[in-house]
C-alpha cells in the first residue's frame, strides 16, 4: 500500500534538479499530487515557476516525501534545537534577570539551524529531530570521483540500450557487477538489471555518473 495519496503536500528530496530544473524543483520544494501514474510515478503540481511550463510533471515515489506540519512554535523548536545548540558552544548569560544571548551568538545559532536543517533535507529526514527512524534509504547521484561498487544497487536516468540488443528504460533498477567478470571491465562498466538486461556503460567516469543514481541506505 502507497504511503502517498492524490491531493497529499509532499516535499522534493530527490537529486536531479541541477541537470533537469526543467522538470524537477529545488530539494525541499513543497508540491501537491495530482495523481497517480504506474507503480512508481506520482504526478505533482509544484508551485509557479520552480520548473517549466505549468510546473507540473511526473516525479519517482523515492524522490518525494510527505511534507510534515512545521506549525511548531518558537519555544517548541528552540527547545528542539537547544542541545545542538549547547553543543556548539552557545550557552546564554544572565542579562536583566533574564537568560540572553550576545547578538554574534543570535547569528550563529540562526547558521547552525539553517545548515542542520539543509542537511537533514538532503538525506532526507524527518523536519523534527528525535523522531523515530524510519527504515529505508534514497537515491543519490553517482560521484564520478567514487562509482558505485560492485552489488551496489542503481537507478538508470535515461533509456540505455542493452548488451542484447533491447531497451532498459529509465527509471529501471539494477545491480552492478563491473568487478564480477573479465568481459565487463574490457568492454564496459557493467550493470544487470535482471535476465537478459544487462548494459555495459563506457569506461568514462562522467557518462557513469550521468546515467545512474545510486541507493544508500538512511544512518538514522
Amino acid at each position: 500500500m502507497s504511503k502517498f495519496n492524490v491531493g497529499d503536500k509532499v516535499r522534493y528530496i530527490g537529486k536531479d534538479h541541477r541537470e533537469m530544473p526543467e522538470f524537477y524543483p529545488e530539494i525541499g520544494t513543497v508540491g501537491t499530487i495530482v495523481k497517480e501514474s504506474g507503480d512508481t510515478d506520482w504526478y505533482i503540481q509544484w508551485p509557479k515557476g520552480s520548473t517549466s511550463r505549468k510546473d507540473r510533471w511526473f516525479c519517482d515515489k523515492n524522490d518525494i516525501g510527505l511534507a510534515e506540519n512545521l506549525d511548531m512554535t518558537n519555544e517548541e523548536i528552540w527547545k528542539m534545537l537547544e542541545p545542538k545548540m549547547r553543543k556548539n558552544g552557545l550557552t546564554p548569560y544572565w542579562g536583566n534577570k533574564e537568560l540572553a544571548y550576545y547578538q554574534s551568538d543570535v547569528a550563529n545559532a540562526i547558521a547552525i539551524a539553517y545548515r542542520s536543517g539543509y542537511e537533514r533535507a538532503m538525506k532526507g529526514r524527518p523536519f523534527k529531530i528525535g523522531e523515530k527512524k524510519k527504515k529505508g534509504g534514497h537515491w543519490v547521484p553517482v560521484d564520478p570521483n567514487n562509482l558505485p561498487k560492485e552489488g551496489t544497487k542503481v537507478k538508470l536516468k535515461k533509456e540505455y540500450c542493452n548488451y542484447y540488443g533491447g531497451i532498459v528504460k529509465s527509471g529501471e533498477t539494477g545491480i552492478v557487477f563491473h568487478d564480477a567478470s573479465y568481459v565487463s571491465r574490457v568492454i564496459g562498466y557493467g550493470v544487470s538489471f535482471g535476465e537478459k538486461k544487462t548494459i555495459f556503460l563506457p569506461l568514462d567516469r562522467n557518462i557513469i555518473a550521468s546515467c545512474l543514481d545510486m541507493w544508500v541506505e538512511d544512518d538514522e
